[in-house]
Formats: C-alpha cells, sequence, structure tokens
C-alpha cells in the first residue's frame, strides 16, 4: 500500500479549518471552535486532513473527491466566512479557510 502512495503527487497543501460532525441547524453548534488541519490533495482526488504538516501523521479525516456530488458555498449554513460545504454519499463535509483564497 505505501508503495502505491508514494508514486502520487501532492496538487495542494496547507492549513485549512474543519468542523467536527455538528448539526449547524442548532444555533449553539455554530460558535463551537473549528478545528485547524493540514490538508492534503493528491492528484488521484484523495484529500486527506491530518494534525499537521508531518508525512509520517495518520490522517485523520480522507475525502475522495472522485465521489463529490457536490462543493458549496456554507457561509450561510456555517456563519462562518470562507467555508463551504463539500457533499459525499455518506456526509456533508464543512470546511473554512481565512480567506476566500484558502477556500478555493
Amino acid at each position: 500500500m505505501q508503495a502505491a502512495n508514494a508514486s502520487r503527487n501532492i496538487s495542494k497543501c496547507g492549513y485549512l479549518f474543519v468542523a467536527p460532525d455538528w448539526d449547524f441547524n442548532v444555533s449553539v453548534n455554530r460558535t463551537k471552535r473549528w478545528q485547524r488541519r493540514w490538508f492534503v490533495l493528491y492528484d488521484d482526488g484523495e484529500l486527506t486532513y491530518s494534525l499537521d504538516e508531518f508525512p509520517d501523521t495518520i490522517p485523520q479525516g480522507t475525502i475522495d473527491m472522485n465521489k463529490v456530488l457536490d462543493v458549496s458555498d456554507a457561509e450561510n449554513v456555517t456563519g462562518n466566512d470562507f467555508a463551504i460545504s463539500i457533499t459525499t454519499p455518506d456526509k456533508v463535509h464543512f470546511i473554512k479557510g481565512t480567506s476566500k483564497e484558502e477556500s478555493k
């Protein structure tokens, strides 16, 4: 498995914030702390996020971008600037940056 992962290239990487499994319809969840994570988008479409940027750190989450149904602005849903939602068949992921450029 490591040999297959070693041949992948990183398309983009950097720190963003992820919301744990919150229901943003509950107003108290709109004020909870987002978690800063290191995101890596690989050329095969896998998006991972980890506690830090060190390659040996095991990712806390993975999103297969090839299976994404929708990516949309989530500022109105989350109450946070620069937030997006990534909808997969299993879950809606909420991610935000600190600027519009980071959220792209």
